[in-house]
């Protein structure tokens, strides 16, 4: 007690912790919900880099059908060795990326072919 003015933490300190659980409660909710947001965007993103930078060489003559005989072969067998071949491609064409936008086209190819866990 100060001045004769007490603080609330100080007159209740079981207040204050349980505002503080609630609120990292509150924010741990908030976190997957903007992960799943972020990691469409990041797959949508991942499209967009793919047909600006990639569709030119790969949807001729690798369509949709290519890529999808490809994953069922087995050709490519771990989201790792997806990851790898995007990178490859990357460093043969000079790309200016960062892991982010390898990252983001191999998101949207998993997603739209391959479908690795």
């Amino acid at each position: 007690m100060q001045n004769g003015i007490t603080s609330a933490s100080t007159r209740n300190p079981t207040r204050r912790l349980g505002l503080c659980l609630g609120l990292l409660a509150g924010l741990a909710m908030a976190v997957p919900a903007q992960a799943d947001q972020s990691e469409q965007s990041d797959i949508s993103w991942g499209g967009d880099l793919f047909a600006e930078n990639c569709s030119e060489c790969h949807m001729v003559p690798h369509d949709d059908g290519w890529f999808k005989a490809r994953a069922e072969a087995g050709k490519m067998d771990s989201y790792q060795s997806l990851r790898t071949m995007v990178q490859g491609c990357v460093n043969n064409f000079g790309l200016p990326w960062f892991d982010e936008e390898v990252d983001a086209v191999t998101a949207w190819m998993n997603k739209t072919y391959y479908h690795f866990e």
